[in-house]
Order: structure tokens, then C-alpha cells, then sequence
């Protein structure tokens, strides 16, 4: 009472109720993605902490942070989170909204080839994705993208050596990108010179590659 008393005007501080100093913010990210929402509070410690999704208490979520190492699509949602002092006076964060977009998904890769000189070759890819999503193509070479080639079939025609190489393609949303598996293209050069007949068959012969 005396200490009280000698503080004057500054009597005895009470204890603080809880308060939010920063709220989870929203997040917007693709089905896979690591998300973290945090809570910054402040009042008389020790302060407790509970989650909710769609207002509904999440089991041991019981941190200042909520941790998703790879959301899905059942986790997109409302998330809010209850700060409680041991008298137990809580405040409620405003609400964050997580919202996860699915990635396009590659149903049929491209296929390898082989070609002749001049020939003529087709790449081609089959992917799906979100309904209200429309999907866009890119072709590389080698890891270069091709110059209009944006759909989901690559069509060479007279085909030259320096065409060979490594071809892949990229699909996206307007959210992500999947690419596909490498499909190698080999160009061969050759002239047919003669055959001729052996007791095991007919014997071509070629030269170039």
C-alpha cells in the first residue's frame, strides 16, 4: 500500500488485455505451396493461442503461427485466431482467407522421334485443369522457347539437323506452370547408294548418318 501510495498519479498498473498488434494476413497460392499464417500480440503474459477455420477450432493449433508445409484444396478458407490472457480476456483476429488454385496437370507427355533431313515431325501434349481456368502453351528447344509455338501441338516441317535437340513444352493457368518430361529429337542425314540380293536377304546400302 505505501509503494501504491508513493507512486501517486502512476498507482499500480493492471494487468493488460490482449490486443492485436498485427493480423494473419490473406494468402493467395497454388495447391502444393508452404503457408504460413502469424499472429503478433501483445497484453499479460502468458497469452494463449487458438486457430480456426471457417470458426471452427482447429486441434493443437496452438501457436502464434499456423503452418501448412503443402496446402490442398480443402484448405482454402477462412482462418482467425483467439488471443487469451490466463484471467481470461481474449480478442479475436480478423480473418484471413487462404485461396488455393490448382495447377494444370499433364495427362499425355510428348513422345521422342526420329526424322530424316527434310522430313517432318510432330510433338504433341494433352493436359487438363481447373474448368473455369484456360490453359496456355509454350514449346522450348533446349531449353529456349520457340517462337510461336504455343498450342498444344509442335508441327517441323523440313526438318534440318540443327533441329535435333531436347524439346519440352510448358502449360499454364494464370496461376502456375507445369512443364513436361524432355522428348529428344534425332535428325539423320543419308543417301540411299544400292542393294543387293544375299542368300539372307536384300542388303541396303546408305551413307550419311
Amino acid at each position: 500500500l505505501a509503494a501504491i501510495h508513493a507512486a501517486g498519479s502512476a498507482g499500480k498498473s493492471l494487468p493488460e488485455s490482449p490486443r492485436i498488434l498485427m493480423p494473419p494476413a490473406s494468402r493467395e497460392v497454388v495447391a502444393g505451396t508452404e503457408v504460413t499464417f502469424a499472429v503478433t500480440a501483445a497484453g499479460t503474459e502468458p497469452l494463449a493461442y487458438a486457430w480456426t477455420f471457417q470458426g471452427t477450432p482447429l486441434p493443437d493449433a496452438t501457436n502464434a503461427t499456423l503452418v501448412f508445409p503443402a496446402v490442398r484444396a480443402e484448405n482454402a478458407g477462412t482462418y482467425a485466431v483467439v488471443v487469451a490472457d490466463s484471467a481470461g480476456r481474449s480478442i479475436t483476429s480478423d480473418p484471413a482467407t487462404l485461396i488455393v488454385h490448382e495447377p494444370p496437370v499433364i495427362v499425355r507427355q510428348p513422345e521422342s522421334a526420329r526424322v530424316m533431313v527434310q522430313g517432318s515431325v510432330t510433338f504433341s501434349v494433352e493436359a487438363s485443369g481447373p474448368a473455369s481456368e484456360t490453359l496456355s502453351y509454350q514449346w522450348f528447344r533446349n531449353g529456349v522457347g520457340i517462337a510461336g509455338a504455343v498450342s498444344p501441338t509442335l508441327i517441323l516441317n523440313n526438318v534440318a539437323l540443327a533441329a535435333a535437340g531436347t524439346y519440352t513444352v510448358g502449360v499454364s493457368t494464370p496461376h502456375a506452370t507445369v512443364f513436361s518430361d524432355p522428348a529428344t529429337l534425332i535428325v539423320a542425314s543419308g543417301e540411299f547408294t544400292s542393294a543387293e540380293w544375299t542368300p539372307a536377304g536384300i542388303q541396303l546400302f546408305v551413307s550419311g548418318e
